[in-house]
């Protein structure tokens, strides 16, 4: 019989303001046939006071690759056989689903459900490899832990993962580099509760404005009482000190202000801070305290700086119904200087409030003068959405229906799923996100979002939504995210009385119609058995998108090989949508001269650029070059047929005089869709050129090869050091041998090619990062 935890006993979310009341209490269960809500009235409120804070410690880790794992490093917990993180809940189970009311029972009726399984174009993974099981807890720990909360984020050269307690680094072939490892490892010899618990909750998120790792888990002090665990509660950050997550870490342990628990810590990345939001508890037997947000300061965290300090705000005194908020976590170019961190969370009229919507909060943060930080709602919040019902089983944790058992999950239907995603497109700016719904008596489906606003001055709106509840199966556990063209991608686990819980994704392509995930579905992990033991599923799961292309997606959740009470395992995998164009191409190349005299000659030869993104690309005469040097934009030219003309290798530079015009005010700023023309000067010199003849078997002599390559991560100028030739080459007269995939955008290489004399333009080109 399994022993029990006591943090396993959930933490109840005490209800407050009955309807039409002034006074604002805790109350309990209102009388039959009706479940706990909460009521909103979306009242001004006064300004919020910021509160500062400083790390309690702060130290550098030993190097990942050479941490060995010791069980002593949760010694507080190794005669626990299993452990059971717990979840703080807006409502208390109850032991008997109640019925909804008639305005409920009218929602249910969800007008955004996607009900129809589109046909599957949706591309299959290409790559897949396994993550960290609870065999690794057991073998590491000496105990098993339920849920997992698979999260982890990818970057240049890496996948970094973490479940509860244990963090593994992967390259991007699935090869381990390290791991995996306690959490707490991290925090090797830095004294307090970050050393010695993992308490759980992990996030992993890459920097890739700075090229950094966070890793961050909470952790509570014991109180010598094994069953009681008292506040503060701790969040230990550690920010690694190079790109390298097999490397050394800042570390960090912040204690909640408030004298609070920390549950369900949630974390952004930001130009300014790491931002954070949590659920807020007395204790893990106490009542629900409201949310707390939080700035941590980012630039002294990456520099290591023990003055390292947070600006934080505690929303129990705006409104003490708000629970499951996200921060906004920056994926591509970040946003114009100034602009504050997002910050949501869903209203339902299952809870009180008036209307079903979206809360947009504005997050100021200033480390210079703290009072000047603020936190404001948005005046067009709350953002209406299509109806919904967040009402999935009376929030009972036994909801989901499994393969082969009767054992039911967990569908944590009250909040919004990690992540909340944000993306600049320069003309406007995405938010993105999703939860689980009842798309109809009791069937989980995924609710996802698209809000945007348009720059500089817009409000945000909803541009896409929709419901993807498409058979009879369960969908839950979400994470959406969208790539640099604009599509949307969501995971999620699946489960039904004749499925197995899996891993699958959906999409849709910004060219689709609104209203669904129209590229249908794809399986990442097909499931081999049920879970029997437990009724919690992951709390979270995570869909991140590869820095380097921005087209790639990575998503890891949990999954079982074989029934078993708790032994799951992790999938990590990742695919790309078709027609993701990634940043700058070439699509023309004009040369002014041919060679026909046995001279040297000078030609002046145009190439074509265009920034086939959605946001804005800066670009520097330095980031040009010719045939020797690396650049953003090159042009080769080799000899193709020599026909007898003796001609030397051609020499390629820059037309400084045309290029200087071009770039007279300094760098330029291509705008999206736009098209830049940068000048090159070619010089030939032939002992005996001469026309090409009519029976010449090899038409041209000359191949131009103009070369993009692009690996700045946030569209401003950086050193190039590599670049990518073009895969699709083709001589004058002839059509691409190695033609793009079907439903795929030509990139510049597949076009048939004009013939013409010597000299004219092979136009082939290489899209950066393919």
């Amino acid at each position: 019989m399994e022993e029990p935890d006591p943090r396993r006993i959930r933490k109840k979310f005490n209800q407050w303001a009955l309807l039409g009341c002034a006074i604002i209490g805790w109350f309990g269960l209102f009388a039959p046939g009706s479940f706990w809500r909460i009521h909103r009235a979306y009242a001004a409120s006064a300004p919020l006071t910021p509160v500062i804070g400083q790390a309690v410690r702060s130290d550098v880790s030993p190097p990942v690759r050479s941490i060995q794992p010791l069980k002593t490093q949760l010694n507080r917990t190794e005669s626990a056989p299993v452990r059971e993180v717990p979840l703080g809940r807006r409502f208390q189970s109850r032991a008997a689903p109640v019925e909804p009311e008639s305005r409920e029972r009218a929602e249910s009726l969800d007008p955004a459900v996607q009900s129809i399984l589109p046909v599957a174009k949706t591309p299959s993974p290409t790559t897949t490899f396994e993550g960290i099981s609870n065999a690794d807890n057991i073998s590491l720990n000496g105990f098993s832990v339920v849920p997992p909360d698979p999260v982890g984020d990818v970057g240049p050269d890496h996948y970094v993962q973490a479940v509860n307690n244990l963090f593994q680094v992967f390259d991007k072939s699935g090869t381990s580099l390290s791991g995996p490892l306690p959490i707490s490892a991290l925090f090797a010899g830095f004294g307090g509760p970050c050393e010695t618990n993992d308490d759980g909750d992990p996030v992993v998120l890459y920097d890739h404005l700075a090229d950094r790792w966070l890793i961050t888990q909470f952790a509570l002090p014991a109180t010598g009482n094994p069953q009681v665990f008292a506040p503060p509660g701790h969040q230990c950050i550690a920010i690694s000190t190079t790109g390298d997550p097999t490397g050394t870490y800042f570390t960090y342990d912040f204690v909640m202000p408030n004298n609070k628990v920390n549950d369900y810590p949630k974390f952004g990345v930001w130009p300014d801070a790491y931002y954070m939001s949590d659920n807020q508890f007395v204790d893990f037997s106490g009542g629900f305290t409201g949310v707390g947000v939080f700035a941590f300061e980012r630039d002294k965290m990456l520099a290591g700086d023990s003055s390292a300090s947070f600006v934080y705000f505690d929303l129990d005194a705006l409104d003490p119904s708000i629970f499951g908020m996200l921060p906004s976590d920056l994926d591509g170019p970040a946003p114009s200087a100034g602009t504050p961190n997002y910050f949501a969370y869903f209203t339902a009229n299952e809870f009180g409030n008036p209307q079903d919507g979206l809360r947009i909060f504005e997050f100021h943060t200033d480390f210079s003068t703290p009072a000047n930080s603020s936190f404001t709602e948005r005046s067009e919040s709350p953002v209406a959405t299509a109806p919904f019902d967040p009402n999935l089983c009376n929030f009972s944790p036994n909801c989901i229906p499994q393969r082969g058992t009767s054992q039911k999950i967990d569908a944590i239907s009250e909040r919004l799923m990690f992540r909340l995603q944000y993306r600049n497109f320069d003309t406007h700016e995405s938010l993105v996100t999703n939860h689980t719904v009842d798309a109809g008596n009791n069937h989980a489906g995924i609710r996802y979002y698209e809000l945007r606003r348009n720059l500089p001055g817009g409000s945000f709106v909803i541009n896409e939504q929709a419901t993807f509840a498409p058979d009879s199966n369960h969908r839950w556990m979400g994470s959406a995210a969208m790539d640099s063209n604009g599509n949307i991608a969501v995971g999620y686990s699946v489960s039904g009385s004749n499925t197995f819980p899996s891993i699958r994704y959906a999409a849709r392509l910004a060219t689709d119609p609104p209203g669904g995930l129209f590229q249908g579905e794809a399986v990442l992990q097909a499931g081999g058995g049920s879970q029997t033991g437990a009724n919690r599923w992951g709390d979270y799961s995570m869909l991140a998108v590869d820095p380097v292309d921005e087209c790639t997606f990575w998503y890891t959740q949990e999954y079982y090989a074989t029934s078993s009470a708790r032994g799951w395992r992790t999938k990590i995998g990742s695919f790309q949508l078709p027609g993701c164009i990634h940043d700058l191409a070439v699509t023309n190349i004009t040369a002014k001269k041919t060679v026909n005299v046995a001279s040297a000659v000078t030609a002046s030869v145009r190439v074509q650029i265009q920034n086939r993104s959605d946001h804005a690309e800066t670009i520097e005469v330095a980031d040009l070059g010719d045939g020797v040097t690396t650049g953003l934009v090159r042009l080769d030219v080799t000899v193709v047929d020599d026909d007898g003309e003796g001609c030397l290798a051609p020499i390629v530079a820059l037309d400084n005089t045309k290029n200087a015009a071009v770039f007279s005010r300094g760098p330029k700023v291509l705008k999206p869709k736009r098209k830049l023309t940068v000048n090159y000067l070619v010089t030939y010199n032939c002992t005996a050129a001469q026309r090409r003849s009519t029976n010449d078997a090899t038409p041209g002599d000359y191949n131009y090869v103009a070369t993009v390559h692009h690996d700045v991560l946030d569209g401003n100028s950086d050193t190039h050091t590599a670049d990518d030739a073009c895969p699709h080459d083709a001589l004058p007269n002839q059509t691409d041998p190695n033609p793009p995939p079907k439903g795929v955008k030509d990139r510049g290489c597949g076009t048939r090619k004009p013939d013409g004399t010597l000299g004219n333009p092979v136009q082939t080109d290489a899209l950066g990062d393919l």
